[in-house]
């Protein structure tokens, strides 16, 4: 009986960590062209609490170009980032990716990725996974 109810409260407790765990989703990339362009990376909470959330915009090495966060998003609130394709001291700077550090699992968030085109608006976007 004694071992029964020792498993019993591991697995609770594993149980617990694993919701306080955080998730890390991604984008695929995409081409941001040069111009009045930028990578627009969108978060959404779909939960019913408030849930931690960094933001970043990587370029195609894995650098971040943006970073916002942490910080809290409200149940169905929106939170986004956004990096310019620019050319500083003759070195590009395109943003390619979204990446996005997130409290609690994956189905709490819906997240993309928008290539965003001035007087335009989105011109493509993917989803984060």
């Amino acid at each position: 009986m004694k071992i029964r109810g020792t498993i019993t409260v591991a697995a609770t407790v594993l149980a617990l960590v694993g919701t306080a765990q955080g998730a890390t989703l991604f984008t695929p990339a995409l081409n941001v062209p040069l111009g009045e362009n930028s990578l627009e990376c969108h978060i959404v909470n779909v939960s019913t609490q408030d849930r931690t959330v960094t933001i970043l915009a990587l370029d195609f090495d894995g650098v971040a170009l943006q970073t916002v966060g942490p910080f809290t998003v409200e149940p169905g609130r929106n939170r986004f980032v956004s990096a310019p394709a620019t050319v500083i001291n003759n070195v590009n700077n395109f943003p390619r990716y979204c990446k996005f550090i997130v409290e609690g699992g994956k189905t709490n968030y819906r997240a993309s990725a928008c290539v965003f085109q001035s007087l335009v608006g989105c011109i493509a976007t993917i989803p984060a996974d």
